[in-house]
């Protein structure tokens, strides 16, 4: 896991190409998608309390009935 967050872009500088440059970048983007998450069941929720990690995003499915 650890060689993940080493793994050099194609040019050998910075994160590999497509991850997230800073954490509000993912929490934005399920933000973003929320809504559509949501028309297909999914229910994103964010954790009202942090650990020492930051904050959590909680994604449930709950199947149509």
């Amino acid at each position: 896991m650890a060689g993940l967050h080493q793994a050099p872009r194609r040019d050998g500088r910075g994160p590999a190409d497509g991850r997230p440059t800073t954490p509000a970048v993912p929490s934005a983007r399920i933000r973003q998608v929320a809504p559509s998450l949501r028309a297909r069941g999914i229910h994103a929720a964010r954790a009202t309390d942090s650990n020492k990690n930051g904050k959590v995003w909680a994604l449930t499915h709950t199947p149509p009935s």
